[in-house]
């Protein structure tokens, strides 16, 4: 399958999205497209591609933040998913595709946490850090690294 011809079907499923989530979704598969004209089912080399992103420069000298490649991983996985649905024959490589690691610095940051108490239902503990080093999951969730 073309990737283009995919790109039309998934957009066409995400057409109740709001108008800056599908431009979001759109800018992510057009450079998907760039790289594969063809639709790549298998998984090496999506992970090529991913891996490339921590290196694709958009300005001279600026890397593409954490935040954005993890965005087009998920962009490109909700993306197979739905083409999966309505092409079965056509392979799903992405669960077999690692996802980016995502770090964060903050040199301040104040966590909240809610923590079960045992006959008060939660409190709250707050926890003032100077320097953490915070990772996101392929799931989404925040890990504590």
């Amino acid at each position: 399958m073309l990737t283009e011809q995919a790109i039309q079907e998934f957009m066409t499923s995400r057409g109740g999205l709001r108008p800056k989530t599908q431009q979001e979704y759109r800018n992510h598969l057009v450079q998907f497209q760039w790289f594969f004209p063809d639709l790549p089912t298998t998984p090496q080399p999506v992970q090529s591609w991913l891996n490339g992103l921590q290196r694709e420069k958009g300005n001279p000298g600026q890397e593409l933040a954490p935040e954005t490649i993890h965005s087009r991983f998920r962009t490109i996985r909700a993306f197979y998913r739905q083409i999966h649905l309505w092409h079965p024959k056509i392979r799903n490589p992405m669960p077999l595709v690692r996802p980016p690691h995502v770090c964060m610095y903050l040199s301040t940051y104040s966590l909240v946490c809610g923590l079960p108490a045992l006959e008060t239902g939660f409190f709250l503990l707050e926890i003032e850090l100077s320097v953490v080093k915070i990772g996101l999951s392929g799931t989404g969730r925040f890990l504590f690294l």
